[in-house]
């Protein structure tokens, strides 16, 4: 129930930002036109602003370690627990360990490149569990409640955000290696803050990003898959982790020089613990 208010709430929110924002666009724009028509030789102004707005018992467990899609998750899933040929749900359910070892890029400046860095949450910017039903632990809650004000605070008007954890099984397994909070977006420049030819809508998005903090931790690191992968993970029944090689501190503009070795470090780590 917290979830749906939640979920409610910064809807809410957005979409009276929405209208606030289309209010004052139509006033500037038909003020525009109006003066454009009093006043032919003066300068005209224009506004532009970008809004986006059954199963059974379970048993044994097996291992799979890629860069997954959204389709990817699911289907993993779909190959052991669903009778292809009968079309239905297996009585008897398989739970994966699903170990995901990709690079991502830190957006604090104290962590540097080469860094191993595990995702203890993921929170996701890109939408996709969304379209999901689920329930969240109540330090998930905590966290997309706190980072939803956040995101209102600071006036980021992106997507509804839900937040995952990594599964606690899996967490003990690297408990040696730092732990951080990652982001997921859905794309790799605008959204993580780059730019080419096309405008952001947010220029200090990484300066922002970095200045959330909860008392789980600051998020520490940007990258496209592991919010997605804790949040199918959690709903099919799967225990997930997430495993970053740190490419680039964004902040410093540095990037890793040796990353080639370096991931096949981490890789060789995770096999070693599963």
């Amino acid at each position: 129930r917290r979830q749906t208010e939640l979920r409610q709430r910064y809807a809410q929110l957005i979409r009276d930002r929405r209208r606030r924002k289309f209010e004052v666009e139509w006033e500037k724009k038909h003020m525009n036109v109006f003066h454009n028509k009093q006043q032919p030789h003066s300068q005209h102004y224009t506004t532009r602003k970008s809004i986006n707005g059954g199963g059974g018992s379970r048993t044994r467990s097996s291992s799979f370690k890629m860069e997954m899609t959204t389709n990817d998750k699911e289907e993993l899933d779909a190959l052991v627990n669903v009778d292809l040929a009968k079309r239905e749900v297996k009585k008897t359910l398989t739970t994966l360990e699903i170990v995901r070892v990709g690079t991502s890029g830190s957006i604090q400046s104290n962590i540097d490149v080469d860094t191993f860095l595990v995702s203890a949450y993921g929170i996701g910017m890109d939408g996709t569990m969304n379209a999901y039903d689920y329930d969240n632990r109540a330090d998930e809650q905590e966290i997309n409640l706190d980072f939803s004000d956040f995101l209102f605070e600071a006036e980021i008007d992106l997507c509804l955000p839900y937040c995952f954890g990594a599964h606690t099984d899996m967490l003990k397994k690297f408990s040696e290696l730092n732990k951080g909070i990652t982001l997921t977006h859905n794309g790799f420049y605008a959204p993580q803050g780059r730019q080419l030819r096309a405008e952001r809508a947010y220029p200090d998005y990484i300066d922002i990003m970095a200045g959330f903090k909860t008392k789980y931790g600051k998020i520490t690191n940007f990258e496209m898959e592991t919010s997605t992968i804790y949040g199918l993970s959690s709903v099919l029944g799967h225990k997930a982790i997430s495993l970053n090689l740190i490419l680039a501190n964004r902040p410093k503009g540095q990037f890793s020089v040796k990353y080639k070795e370096k991931m096949e470090e981490l890789i060789h780590i995770a096999l070693d613990r599963i």
